[in-house]
């Protein structure tokens, strides 16, 4: 079976997922944690889906020269460029904290302004913080407060982005190296500032030590890359000493 097939069976599966789930929470009575993050298998239905009608059918002849002309920039695509399942990320369910029962308009309107002054605290903590375990616990319960969010959506109306839109976001692996990597260059900086440059490197890979597992292989390779830089730069003091 083709990619463009297994994209097309993943997404309409994610999709039956996201939308039976939530619907038979709600007919039960019951709108639980588990329902709500059912819910998100709508995010990579979509994407498998977009992306399967974006690929051509693997039968469909094309240009004979033009094609081992693109087979390198095709593949430099598929790295650089992730779609569907690829670019799924999946918090963990312990740090994202979904535990709630929501079931009519009343208790949508007395969740969501906590669950908003929460998400724009942990929001915050992201866009400055220099500890790697921190940033991996509030990434997780940032995503988390959106789920709440993008499921009062059902009784309430938001001003600005809407907290579906954020929660998507959020779930793409693409993103959480986006913001990660800028995460990454502020310990860096931590480190470089701390002390002797041998200090920072070893100060540096330390603090992710505890955190590789969480860790995906984009921001693997670009913290040692950093990591690199911080040896590189005690080498250098210690040549010219």
């Amino acid at each position: 079976m083709d990619k463009r097939r297994v994209s097309l069976v993943l997404g309409w599966c994610f999709l039956a997922c996201g939308v039976l789930g939530p619907v038979w929470a709600l007919s039960a009575g019951q709108m639980s944690g588990p329902a709500l993050l059912a819910g998100l298998c709508l995010v990579p239905g979509f994407l498998l889906l977009k992306g399967a009608r974006r690929a051509p059918d693997a039968d469909t002849p094309g240009e004979a020269g033009a094609q081992d002309d693109q087979t390198a920039q095709n593949a430099q695509d598929a790295q650089d460029a992730p779609d569907g399942a690829a670019d799924l990320y999946c918090p963990d369910p312990a740090r994202t904290r979904v535990d709630v029962h929501l079931q009519d308009r009343r208790q949508a309107a007395d969740l969501a302004p906590r669950y908003l002054e929460q998400a724009r605290q942990a929001a915050a903590v992201l866009n400055a913080t220099a500890d790697p375990d921190e940033f991996f616990r509030q990434y997780d319960y940032l995503l988390g407060r959106m789920v709440v969010l993008a499921e009062c959506t059902k009784y309430l109306r938001f001003g600005g982005e809407q907290p579906q839109l954020t929660l998507a976001r959020l779930c793409r692996q693409s993103y959480r190296d986006h913001v990660g990597k800028a995460m990454i260059d502020r310990c860096c900086d931590k480190a470089r500032a701390a002390g002797s440059p041998q200090a920072a490197a070893a100060a540096f890979d330390a603090a992710f030590a505890p955190c590789l597992d969480q860790m995906s292989d984009a921001l693997r390779r670009y913290q040692a890359d950093k990591a690199r830089q911080l040896a590189d730069g005690a080498e250098h003091t210690e040549t010219t000493n």
